[in-house]
């Protein structure tokens, strides 16, 4: 009888954190109809912002540099193994200072409004993927990410100017 005690004891220590765990906490519960809509009405915002970001900075390029753009875009595009740093920095060397300020400025200006429509993570929550970027973006991979999309940004390695994860 002592043994089954024992083992009862046991079974329910090692229950408990299943139990416990079984239990929603607030960060895994599904969000409401009102938090949905919010989310909804914020990712419409910020892609308003990216297409806002884009306008400005092709409109900011002269001609030829544009259409150097959409060579390079193309050519990633096509590639079997796209070297986005390699066209960044192709970019970077035909832009003008004035043209590469205008593209930096607009950049961070969108990446500051993306930010203030973003909620603060709660403490002791992971930090948002904006506050974790250890890169700063150079003008020509700003241009390529407008160029290409979130997606050229993605396969990039997810931070403007880093290196791709291999």
């Amino acid at each position: 009888m002592k043994r089954f005690g024992l083992y009862l004891t046991r079974a329910a220590a090692a229950a408990l954190p299943v139990g416990v765990l079984a239990q929603q906490s607030p960060m895994m519960s599904p969000p409401t109809q009102a938090q949905r809509d919010r989310m909804h009405a914020d990712m419409r915002q910020m892609r308003t912002l990216h297409d806002q970001l884009r306008a400005q900075v092709l409109g900011d390029l002269t001609p030829q540099h544009r259409a150097l753009l959409a060579q390079i875009a193309g050519n990633l595009a096509v590639a079997k193994t796209p070297d986005y740093r390699a066209a960044a920095k192709q970019l970077d060397g035909a832009l003008s200072p004035s043209e590469t300020s205008a593209i930096l400025g607009a950049a961070k200006h969108m990446h500051d409004q993306m930010r203030a429509i973003m909620p603060s993570p709660p403490p002791g929550a992971p930090a948002r993927h904006m506050d974790r970027m250890r890169h700063t973006p150079t003008a020509g991979a700003v241009l390529l990410m407008v160029a290409g999309g979130h997606d050229m940004m993605r396969m990039h390695g997810g931070h403007w100017g880093a290196p791709p994860h291999r």
